[in-house]
C-alpha cells in the first residue's frame, strides 16, 4: 500500500481515475488503519510535533501549532523546492479536517457506511472552509468520533455537515435525518445543532434528534443533561425554552389542528413552551426512551404503528421502497420488536397480522390487499 504516494496525487489534484479508487479502497480497508495511522503520525514526527500528541492524534491542536509555524516561515525563501512542496502537502493533511473526519469516521463506523469525499480540491476546501458532510446510506447506520470527544451516531438517510473550524472557534453542526449525540463536555464551546428552523444548544447532554425531510416533524428527545431550544421567528426574533431529561419537543413544520390535537390527546401533561398562540410546538412528557433510541442498537420497536408511517421507518433500515397497491390497508395497525431479521421475515410478520400480500422485485416492495 502506497498511501503517501497516492495521498500526495490527490493533493494535488492529480489522480487517474483508477488511483482514486485505489485510495478510496485504502480507507475504505480497516486492515489499513495501523499502516495508516503510522503513515500520518510520521508526518506529524517531521512536523517536530511532540510524540505524545502524535500517539492522540488531537488534529485540532497540532492544527494551531502548524498554522503558527507556517506563519513564522512565510517570510523565509524556500531553499529546496521539492522539499518545500513536500511539507507543504503534509501542512495540508493536518490543516484540513475534512481529511481527518474522512479517517475517522472510517476507523469508527459500523455496517457498511464509508463517506468518500467529495471530488473537490484540498487546497479549494482549506481556502473556502466549506462544510464538512458526513451521509450514512439507506441499510446502514454509523458512528463517528468527533475531534472534540463527542460521540455521535448517524442513523440511515441521514447527513451530519459542519465546517473546517469546527472544535477550534465553534461546536456547530447540521443535522438531515436522524442522529444521537453524546456531548464531550470539557470544552467552553457551545455544541449547536441546526435542523431547520430549529437551533439546539448543549454543552454535555445526550440526546436524540430525528429531522428527516419528508416527515411533518422535527423530534428532539433530552435523555441527560439541559438543551436549549431556540426557534426562529418572523424577522429577528426568536422563541427559547429549555428541555429537561425525558421530555420530547416536537415541532410542526406545518401547523396542522388534527396533528396537535392527536399529540395532545396522547399526553395530556404536554404544553406549549412559547405561548398558548404558537401551536408549532409541542413538549411532551409521555415518551418511551426506549423506543426512540432503539435504532442506535439496529433495533425498531414498533407500538401500534399504522403501516402508512411503519413502510417508511422500513425502507431506511432496509434500503427498499414500498409500493401500495390498495390505501386501505395504510391503516392497519402493528406491533413488535425487530432487530436484525431479513426483510422477507419481516414481510411475512406482516402479512400473517393482517390480509396483504407482498411482491418483493429487486429493491421494490408491492403491497396488496388479500380481499
Amino acid at each position: 500500500m502506497d498511501f503517501g504516494r497516492l495521498l500526495d496525487k490527490h493533493l494535488e489534484n492529480n489522480l487517474s481515475p483508477q488511483e482514486e479508487e485505489e485510495l478510496s479502497r485504502t480507507l475504505s480497508d480497516s486492515n489499513n488503519r495501523d499502516s495508516i495511522l503510522k503513515f500520518l503520525n510520521s508526518q506529524i514526527r517531521d512536523l517536530e510535533v511532540s510524540p505524545n500528541q502524535a500517539d492522540n492524534q488531537d488534529y485540532d491542536s497540532i492544527f494551531r501549532m502548524v498554522k503558527l509555524k507556517i506563519e513564522k516561515k512565510k517570510s523565509l525563501e524556500s531553499e529546496n523546492l521539492i522539499a518545500n512542496k513536500r511539507r507543504l502537502v503534509r501542512r495540508i493533511l493536518i490543516q484540513v479536517s475534512s481529511f481527518a473526519a474522512i479517517i475517522l469516521v472510517v476507523f469508527f463506523m459500523s455496517g457498511l457506511f464509508f463517506a468518500r469525499e467529495k471530488k473537490n480540491n484540498l487546497a479549494d476546501t482549506v481556502k473556502s472552509g466549506i462544510l464538512n458532510s458526513i451521509s450514512t446510506p439507506y441499510g446502514s447506520i454509523s458512528k463517528l468520533l468527533l475531534a472534540d470527544g463527542t460521540e455521535i451516531i448517524v442513523n440511515a438517510g441521514s447527513s451530519i455537515n459542519y465546517n473546517s473550524g469546527y472544535n477550534i472557534n465553534n461546536r456547530n453542526i447540521t443535522l438531515e435525518g436522524e442522529a444521537y449525540f453524546r456531548v464531550n463536555s470539557e470544552t467552553e464551546l457551545p455544541f449547536m445543532v441546526s435542523v431547520g428552523d430549529l437551533s439546539i444548544k448543549s454543552i454535555g447532554t445526550t440526546f436524540n434528534i430525528k429531522a428527516y425531510p419528508d416527515d411533518g416533524v422535527i423530534e428532539t428527545t433530552l435523555i441527560e443533561g439541559v438543551i436549549e431550544i431556540v426557534k426562529k421567528g418572523i424577522g429577528n426574533t426568536e422563541v427559547k425554552f429549555e428541555l429537561m431529561p425525558n421530555q420530547k419537543a416536537i415541532f410542526l413544520k406545518k401547523t396542522d389542528a388534527v396533528s396537535v390535537g392527536d399529540i395532545i390527546g396522547n399526553d395530556p401533561a404536554a404544553y406549549f413552551p412559547s405561548s398558548e398562540t404558537d401551536k408549532s410546538i409541542i413538549v411532551s412528557k409521555s415518551i418511551d426512551i426506549d423506543q426512540i433510541t432503539a435504532w442506535t442498537n439496529n433495533e425498531l420497536v414498533i407500538k401500534s404503528e399504522k403501516l402508512e408511517t411503519l413502510v417508511i421507518k422500513l425502507q431506511r433500515k432496509y434500503d427498499v421502497e414500498f409500493i401500495f397497491d390498495d390505501d386501505k390497508i395504510k391503516n392497519y395497525h402493528f406491533t413488535g420488536l425487530l432487530r436484525n431479521e431479513p426483510i422477507e421475515q419481516v414481510l411475512n410478520a406482516i402479512c400473517l397480522s393482517a390480509p396483504i400480500n407482498f411482491k418483493v422485485d429487486g429493491k421494490s416492495v408491492l403491497l396488496t390487499s388479500k380481499y
